[in-house]
């Protein structure tokens, strides 16, 4: 295929797959190139090249040119250069190349050029601004392939893969201002790994680094004129917890980094990095100050600055069978495994003090949320619950405030008494526990008062054996197996074993990661549950006598430095197996990823929390919107006390954090009460973004009105994104779920998923909201009574707005002025930029009605517009309409479409009410019909007026139609049964017409505050 022209080429989907080759596919423009997706590729043989060049902007769909060897993609434009995803893997051969170039921006979606015997190179050149999502340029049996990217500005990038088998592949990334990643990993399983260069003007952040080789590490240089933040870990070949490792298996690469002030390892909140910063025999961990500037084998092997601190820089022992032989030997493995906070001497713990009782535990408010038998060290920041007014008062973003420890220790080993969603015991066994009083141990818990609780860790493996680690205000241990015959085998087992034998050496420290309390000190929580479980005939406090085994270890853990890791289910042999889960709180991690190709685990890492997958969305929206938005930081504490603080009118939330990797979905469950929840399913990004892009095609044209074909693909993204927290949300009574969703994702009708069980849309299990991430969303509740709504909109537009009539809009404003709420309506001429701020000066209207043609278009947010009548107010301009000043509560456009499967348009629609500066925003995902609308609008008005709950005012809308207690008929809109609204005649058609299908009321999503 070849196009050439001096003006511009606009096209759609070019095909040129074959079986033995695919086609070339070759255009040139002497301006603009636009076009759809693109595919050369070949289902048994080479792939096509693809080459496009443009003297202006190119924007083009999808690329794929795969085959037994990839086809090369070379795109060159003159000015902005916008794509879709970009495939040039190969099967069984090389890759192909991919080389992007641009004048202005590059924005492309995720790149992926793996191969066989070698992985693509990939290189791309930006005379601006660079965001791409992942990409990878690996290769599993060769060489991987090279990653270079350049731009002038800004680079954001997403994962960085370039792993081989013989050599890893070559990175880097040269910025001229500040640089972004995610995860990079250069490493070769049996050969050299390459080398890893990061260059920036300005800030640069990376999650982690992983250069490790079979044979030889890869260097690391970095180099910034400010900050560097490393703001994840791994565990890295020698199973020690790391920010960066460059280990192999002969001798690790160099690692140097350059930055504008001092370094620290062991906090990344200004310049540091979370994790040890490794070679493989040199390790650098725990609070440790380091120059501006460093190269790691030049570091003298000293103690850190402060004195009590337990961290040095060690040197890792290969031969780990051999640890028990020295107590030194132990204690420098201990130390190195994991960073760890600062501690104080623990005293000798008195054995003659030390007595057993079995006792029944009992699971209290207050014993689940440790928190709420402490004082709150900042108690001015958080607003009383008793001031919350239904109707007025607003309900404050809450903050999270740290308790202090209770220096009331004791240790205990228990089985836990089940949740309703987990009836693992049976009735017929009894609940025991071995409680121990330790009354030495609080001397050396009282220096440590302002030590958040440490959180509940639960590991879940494939066959369902969990074991669960807590530490709350009473130091508890907890080990569970839900198969109870496990737990009480052997029931002639003692359960009263001395505390010395649990303990072992008195003189044990208090201060210990999670990883190093099992049994052995060089073994991680990556084996399975059921590992860890050890002989199920020993009785029951013997596998918490193996925990506690190593002398050196201790007994409080540390919340912000915990890691545990998981099996994963994306890596493993099995999908019928049970969904792995895993139960944390207060600031911990819900980021996964691979630990190495040597094991079937990926990480959850406590150190980077629920804060990482803000600080992502949060960047994403802002570089959409070209400013800094963050209102605040988000924790789970907070998430929590917000979640709860609500209930006093009648809602029960959960947050959902929906993250589509490359080889799982992972799932994360914010609850009201209780412990955050992280599911894992067995989905790739690539077949979930598929089906939600076939789901939402289906429901939203309406040529398939009469067919119920969308229920297949309604039905799997309901089992992959709801039913595996579904127990949860039925144990808490939850009614209301607001999902925050991955790219890919965030244009998805969520109403419309279906459970193919109950035979239920998910609108008809839960009241539902869309948020852009917690942090960006202003949460205080403030009732509408008494508030007034400001409708403006068009039924026609001049003809230089080349837009559609919406007939339907008389009717839509006088109803909802009229009839259904207080306020004023402009038609026409009247709904201009300029009277809207007119209206807005003269009086308080907290509702603003936009009764319009609303678009999201792929590109910048200059791209995408809402038509007043006699301009086009882009989302970039917003802003200047100062609807935060007074506060607009809730902004609706009626008529709004978003493209499908666009990233930029996706942030524009979820960035809705971020970027209007309003509480809540109500906005249609596609052009619905006049009538559909105008039947769910005034619906919603009328229920919004009885309970003024925004997103079940929705819902009671969505079900009116989906229920057909609303329909047409015979030239009016009828509510059950009975004539309501007279339709305008130019939509006036004889006979009934069923609005049940999803298409008429799916498209209605609430972006921002759902109350």
């Amino acid at each position: 295929v070849k196009l050439s022209s001096v003006n511009q080429i606009e096209v759609g989907a070019i095909e040129a797959e074959g079986t033995t080759a695919g086609g070339k596919i070759n255009l040139e423009s002497g301006d603009r190139l636009t076009t759809d997706s693109i595919n050369s590729s070949a289902t048994s043989g080479n792939a096509g090249e693809v080459k496009l060049n443009a003297q202006n902007n190119i924007e083009v769909g999808a690329i794929e040119a795969k085959g037994t060897t990839g086809g090369n993609v070379n795109l060159e434009a003159g000015d902005l250069l916008i794509t879709g995803s970009i495939n040039s893997s190969a099967t069984s051969g090389n890759a192909g190349e991919v080389k992007l170039s641009a004048t202005n921006n590059i924005e492309v979606g995720a790149i992926e050029a793996k191969g066989t015997t070698a992985g693509g190179n990939i290189n791309l050149g930006s005379g601006d601004r660079l965001t791409t999502d992942s990409i990878n340029s690996s290769a599993t049996s060769g060489n991987a392939g090279e990653v270079k990217l350049n731009a002038q500005n800004n680079i954001e990038v997403g994962a960085i893969e370039a792993k081989g088998t013989t050599t890893g592949g070559k990175i880097n990334l040269e910025s001229g201002d500040r640089l972004t990643t995610d995860r990079i990993n250069s490493s070769a399983t049996s050969g050299n790994a390459g080398e890893v260069k990061l260059s920036a003007e300005n800030d640069i952040e990376v999650v982690s680094i992983q250069a490790e080789g079979g044979n030889l590490g890869g260097n690391v240089e970095i180099s910034t004129g400010n900050t560097l933040r490393i703001t994840g870990t791994f565990f890295n070949q020698n199973q020690n917890l790391a920010s960066i490792s460059t280990a192999g298996e002969l001798a690790g690469g160099n690692i140097a980094i350059s930055t504008g002030q001092t370094f620290t390892v062991g906090d990344a909140t200004t310049n540091g990095s979370v994790g040890a910063i490794t070679d493989g025999k040199i390790t650098i961990s725990g609070d440790r100050s380091l120059p501006n500037s460093f190269v790691l084998k030049e570091i003298e092997d000293s103690q850190p600055q402060n004195d009590n601190s337990s961290e040095t820089t060690t040197e890792d022992t290969e031969n780990t069978e051999n640890t028990e032989n020295t107590e030194d030997t132990t204690e420098s493995q201990s130390q190195e495994s994991q960073p760890q906070p600062d501690s104080t001497e623990s005293s000798n713990s008195n054995e003659d003090n030390q007595t057993a009782e079995v006792t029944e535990p009992e699971l209290d408010e207050a014993s689940e949320n440790p928190e709420l038998n402490e004082p709150l060290e900042n108690p001015e920041l958080i607003e009383a619950s008793d001031n919350i007014e239904v109707e007025t008062t607003q309900i404050p973003i809450e903050e999270d405030n740290e308790p202090s420890l209770n220096t009331n220790q004791e240790v205990q080993i228990a089985s836990q008494e089940p949740e309703p969603s987990s009836p693992v015991l049976d009735n017929s066994e009894p609940i025991t526990s071995v409680t121990e009083n330790v009354d030495n141990i609080e001397s050396s818990i009282n220096s440590q008062e302002q030590t958040a609780p440490p959180p509940l860790v639960v590991v879940e493996n494939e066959n369902q054996t969990t074991v669960e680690l807590e530490q709350t205000n009473n130091s508890q241990l907890l080990l569970e197996n839900p198969e109870t015959n496990n737990i009480l085998e052997n029931t002639n087992s003692s359960l009263t074993t001395p505390v010395s034998n649990i303990l072992e050496d008195t003189n044990s420290s208090l201060i210990e990661p999670v990883s190093n309390i099992l049994e052995d000190t060089n073994s991680s929580l990556t084996a399975p549950a059921s590992n860890i479980l050890e002989d199920t005939n020993s009785s029951l406090t013997a596998p918490a006598s193996n925990i506690l085994e190593d002398r050196n270890s201790s007994l409080t853990a540390s919340a912000s430095n915990q890691t545990v890791a998981i099996e994963n289910p994306a890596q493993g042999n099995s999908s019928q197996k049970a969904t792995p889960t895993i139960i944390v709180e207060e600031n911990i991690t819900t980021t996964a990823s691979e630990i190495s190709p040597k094991n079937n685990f990926h990480q959850i890492s406590l150190t980077d929390t629920v804060s990482q997958i803000e600080l992502t969305r949060d960047r994403e929206f802002a570089s959409y919107l070209g400013k800094d938005i963050s209102k605040r930081t988000a924790t789970a504490a907070n998430i929590r006390n917000t979640l709860s603080s609500v209930a006093k009118i009648g809602i029960k939330p959960a947050i959902i954090y929906v993250s589509a990797q490359p080889d799982y979905l992972e799932l994360q469950l914010f609850l009201p009460n209780g412990k955050p929840i992280v599911k894992s399913i067995n989905k790739s990004r690539e077949e979930v973004i598929e089906v939600a892009k076939k789901f939402t095609n289906q429901i939203r044209t309406p040529s398939q009105l009469d067919s119920d074909d969308y229920l297949s693909n309604a039905q799997k993204l309901y089992q992959w994104l709801i039913e595996p927290i579904a127990q949860e949300l039925a144990n808490h009574d939850i009614n209301m779920t607001i999902f925050s969703m991955d790219s890919g994702l965030r244009t998805l009708p969520i109403a419309a998923l279906y459970d193919g069980d109950d035979k239920e849309f998910l609108v008809e299990k839960y009241s539902l909201g869309l948020i852009p991430s917690f942090s960006l969303t202003d949460t205080r509740y403030v009732g509408l009574n008494d508030s007034q709504v400001l409708a403006m909109g068009a039924s026609e537009f001049p003809a230089t707005a080349n837009q559609t009539p919406l007939p339907a809009v008389p009717v839509e404003l006088e109803t909802i002025v009229n009839n259904l709420w207080r306020g004023k309506s402009f038609l026409n001429q009247e709904f201009t930029l300029e009277n809207l701020k007119q209206q807005r000066n003269k009086e308080k209207f907290r509702i603003i009605h936009l009764a319009t043609h609303g678009e999201f278009h792929p590109g910048g947010a200059d791209n995408s517009y809402i038509q007043f009548w006699d301009t086009k107010l882009h989302l970039n301009e917003l802003r200047q309409l100062r609807l935060y000043s007074p506060q607009v509560e809730l902004l609706v456009l009626s008529a709004c479409t978003t493209a499908v499967g666009d990233e930029d348009a996706e942030l524009g629609f979820a960035g809705l009410a971020v970027q209007a500066g309003v509480k809540s925003a109500l906005a249609s995902l596609w052009y619905v019909s006049d009538t559909g609308t105008l039947a769910l609008m005034t619906e919603f008005y009328r229920n919004l007026s009885k309970r003024p709950i925004k997103a079940e005012a929705l819902r009671e809308a969505q079900l009116a139609m989906l229920k057909g207690d609303v329909d047409l008929q015979d030239g009016h809109i009828l509510r059950n049964g009975n004539q309501y609204l007279p339709l305008p005649p130019e939509l006036v058609r004889g006979g009934k017409r069923d609005l049940s299908h999803p298409y008429y009321w799916a498209a209605f999503t609430m972006i921002g505050s759902p109350w």
